[in-house]
């Protein structure tokens, strides 16, 4: 809950106080830490999120998706991607929440799919998501 209310604050005390938890060493506070940075929909911070899609911790890997799914970061598709195959239900489930959220597409938890679309948009240059991130 404190994490949030740092998020919300959004000064550079409060989101500095979140970053120096996301790079620490406990689990727990940094998925906390995940949680509170998410509203200030940073791209460095969506960055930091991307980059632990990757660790063994399931629940920073739940987490990071969420945020991810928040920020809207479209470089963080492909990632995404590969996690809705993921062997934790809860990551998969969380990937697939958040594809939906940066593509505003429906197309189930099938990787291949995904893929097909992906390679799509970027052949036609798509960048922004047709998604308003306040709405999330």
């Amino acid at each position: 809950r404190h994490a949030g209310v740092l998020g919300r604050l959004g000064t550079p005390e409060a989101l500095g106080a979140l970053r120096q938890l996301l790079e620490g060493s406990e689990p727990a506070l940094r998925i906390l830490a995940l949680w509170g940075l998410a509203p200030a929909r940073d791209p460095e911070d969506a960055e930091r999120a991307r980059m632990l899609l990757g660790v063994e911790h399931a629940g920073i890997r739940k987490a990071a998706c969420m945020h991810l799914g928040r920020s809207g970061l479209r470089a963080a598709v492909p990632d995404l991607i590969s996690r809705l195959v993921d062997s934790v239900r809860g990551v998969a489930t969380n990937a697939l929440w958040a594809l939906r959220a940066i593509s505003a597409l429906e197309l189930g938890p099938h990787p291949d799919l995904w893929r097909r679309w992906w390679e799509g948009a970027r052949e036609v240059g798509e960048i922004e998501s047709p998604r308003n991130r306040d709405d999330l």
